[in-house]
């Protein structure tokens, strides 16, 4: 079975998430400006749901550091996201 993993990327415009290794693969996409912090954890939670699987069961992440504008912010967010899922 392929390894079940949460991919974000948020360091331009778009805000991007990304959930495979489950029942099916889902992507999701928004343009938020500069509140990708607002919008990024329901964005997950919604992969997660459309792709059939949980937090518990990934086992990885993996995220786009830049460059971009948002980079910091952007890699903190990453960072308070997985605090969140743990």
């Amino acid at each position: 079975m392929a390894s079940a993993l949460l991919c974000l990327e948020s360091s331009g415009n778009l805000c991007s998430v990304a959930v495979t290794g489950f029942d099916r693969e889902a992507y999701l996409q928004s343009e938020p400006g500069q509140k990708h912090t607002e919008v990024i954890l329901g964005m997950i939670r919604g992969c997660l749901t459309a792709a059939g699987g949980s937090r518990e069961g990934l086992q990885g992440i993996a995220f786009g550091s830049g460059p971009g504008a948002f980079t910091g912010p952007v890699s903190y967010t990453h960072l308070r996201a997985h605090e969140t899922l743990s």
